[in-house]
């Protein structure tokens, strides 16, 4: 898009519903005031350090609220970065290539050990019939077995579940229930919980190889932990 500036300079985003029969529906619209940008000395170094004779400085992502008229309340987030260039530096710069990297197939592996303090789904025994299930979006649910009179919400499984999927992918998330399994009526959900594992896939995306999710994050928390410790002596 061309403008002159100072002049027209507000950009305006707006996300549609798409639709094949009724019109489409806006969800949500945000405003970027593109002179804010131009004549901000600051903005205008970003990523400075970065340009060369065949690349131009990136721009900070910015993440922007959504908003529709008539209503206060928020429509979402759009996540987006604006480039402002001379005629001249447009001719020169080529457009940032911003298609996904080639998908790879990863396998999720997770054990269920133990389970501890879950409430109890039978309150005349104060007992369940646990068992877990677990998936990962996308994935066909898979579940442990039954750990009958499981007593005190102690149960024990050493049970593993793998899941094969490919990165990059749109829902990255691990999610688990816990249910009560009742022979005679439905069985209970006593519980349900959800793991974001997007920055594990792009960590094992990067490197190419293993990735131990809650070991790498205890590393990491150690590691922190020394580095203040010797900084305060």
């Amino acid at each position: 898009m061309t403008t002159t500036l100072p002049g027209a300079s507000r950009l305006e985003l707006s996300v549609f519903d798409h639709d094949w029969i009724t019109p489409d529906e806006l969800i949500g619209e945000t405003v970027l005031d593109l002179e804010d940008r131009w004549f901000e000395p600051r903005w205008r170094l970003f990523g400075k350090q970065y340009e060369n004779s065949d690349r131009f400085r990136p721009k900070p992502v910015e993440e922007r609220t959504l908003w529709v008229k008539n209503s206060s309340s928020q429509q979402g987030m759009i996540r987006v970065w604006v480039d402002l260039m001379t005629p001249g530096q447009s001719k020169k710069y080529p457009v940032v290539d911003i298609a996904p990297p080639p998908p790879e197939e990863f396998e999720v592996r997770m054990i269920i050990w133990r389970t501890r303090g879950v409430i109890s789904g039978d309150k005349l025994t104060d007992m369940n019939d646990l068992y877990i299930t677990g998936w990962v979006e996308g994935q066909q649910p898979q579940s442990t077995d039954v750990h009958w009179r499981c007593k005190g919400g102690k149960g024990s499984f050493n049970y593993r579940m793998k899941f094969r999927v490919e990165y990059p992918c749109k829902f990255p998330y691990l999610q688990m229930q816990m249910w009560d399994q009742d022979l005679f009526k439905y069985n209970d959900c006593l519980a349900q919980g959800g793991l974001n594992l997007g920055q594990h896939f792009k960590q094992a995306y990067r490197d190419g190889g293993r990735y131990h999710v809650f070991q790498d994050l205890t590393t990491k928390a150690r590691d922190a932990r020394a580095k203040k410790l010797h900084a305060q002596n």
